[in-house]
């Protein structure tokens, strides 16, 4: 059976919830609370904060001395000279690169090495123009897999940390930016220009941040609780939520709640927390992934175990219906699919522009709420995907 499919766009998503990020509307200059549209999900508030993980699960780093590698599989010479001639590289840079081009057997396509010192010096927009094509491809792991945080300045994505002027100013080097994230993916490199051990801890630590959001529901007088309970209680969990939002809507002065109380039980005991990397297996832990997520948000029991690669793909399959991006409600799924039909990203639609998902299955990646439009830039980089939004058949 083919995948259920009705297709939509990065930006039609971001204009049918009525938000848009723009590249200053994430740093410190403004307030982190926010107001979300109002919809059926009644009014609610964000509060953004920056979550990292424990100290202790950021490992000892060692700075390997290894070869810069671009790998461009499947590419040819003339590709290869385009996509420099037309790249925002100074003119005697892009002859430079085309001089180091060669052929490369195990990806039947090209390679370029750069030195250290051309890598240092590449300008923001010419590491933008590079890097977001090397991500489109897995032999580029440090590219697809760089380090990202919605934000514009460096003093948002390394607050609270100690920096040296040199590793501010390596910062800034090496870190682009695509709309309001930025991104680090010369992590090797930064480390091996940080001399002290307690800093490169700390930066790495800082890099794995993540921003995003406590949310909270607003019950007024004019609340229509009935109308609430069905909205947040989707998955025959109605009765368990009416009870607790009419009793707010019947006290004096705060009536809210925050919402992570009106989640499922694997959302509610998941959400903002980082996988247990001392109670699980290694194989089990890098498993541990957005689909797998998904998979168990309505469980109301122990998660099920991780999904093999051809489970996922029958999975989403077998039991989901497309819906219109329009009617997205609370416990629909947003699927990213490539071209090639590769299952890229999923997330459990919350309310709003919210969203319930886990990128990756890093250890260091937290399960948390995350804005439609933070989560198509991080994952639509130079990618032609199908985005399909779907419905579980139980509460069609």
């Amino acid at each position: 059976m083919p995948f259920p499919m009705i297709r939509t766009t990065l930006l039609s998503l971001t204009l049918l919830f009525g938000f848009q990020f723009e590249s200053d509307g994430m740093d410190d200059t403004i307030s982190f609370d926010k107001a979300l549209p109002i919809g059926t999900w009644g009014e609610l508030q964000a509060q953004y904060i920056r979550i990292g993980p424990p100290i202790d699960y950021v490992p000892e780093l060692r700075t390997i001395p290894r070869g810069i590698n671009w790998r461009f599989p499947g590419w040819d010479a003339v590709r290869m000279r385009q996509f420099i001639e037309d790249s925002p590289l100074p003119e005697e840079q892009k002859q430079s690169f085309i001089n180091r081009v060669r052929e490369d057997p195990e990806i039947q396509g090209l390679i370029i090495k750069p030195s250290e010192e051309e890598v240092l010096n590449l300008s923001s927009a010419a590491r933008r123009w590079i890097y977001n094509e090397l991500a489109s491809y897995r032999v580029n792991r440090m590219h697809e897999k760089a380090f990202r945080y919605a934000g514009t300045s460096i003093d948002d994505w390394m607050y609270g940390i100690e920096l040296s002027s040199s590793t501010r100013t390596l910062l800034e080097k090496l870190v682009y930016r695509n709309g309001n994230l930025m991104f680090m993916a010369d992590t090797a490199l930064l480390m091996k220009h940080i001399d002290s051990r307690e800093e490169q801890r700390e930066v790495f630590r800082a890099l794995t941040r993540e921003k995003t959001m406590l949310v909270k529901l607003r019950i007024s007088d004019q609340s229509n609780i009935k109308k609430l309970s069905d909205y947040w209680g989707r998955g025959a969990r109605a009765k368990n939520v009416y009870p607790v939002l009419e009793s707010l809507k019947n006290r004096p002065g705060d009536r809210t709640i925050d919402i992570i109380h009106l989640l499922p039980p694997f959302a509610r005991q998941h959400l903002f927390m980082y996988p247990d990397v001392y109670a699980m297996k290694g194989a089990d832990l890098g498993k541990l992934d957005c689909h797998w997520s998904t998979y168990n948000f309505f469980n109301q029991g122990s998660p099920g175990p991780p999904l093999k690669t051809i489970e996922v793909k029958h999975y989403f399959e077998n039991n989901f219906v497309a819906i219109q991006a329009a009617d997205l409600r609370f416990g629909d799924v947003i699927l990213y699919v490539e071209k090639s039909g590769k299952l890229l990203h999923s997330a459990v639609f919350i309310a709003a522009d919210i969203v319930f998902t886990k990128n990756g299955s890093n250890f260091n990646s937290p399960w948390m709420f995350m804005n439609l439009d933070t989560m198509s830039k991080y994952y639509g980089r130079n990618l032609d995907l199908d985005i399909r939004c779907l419905r579980p058949k139980e509460l069609r």
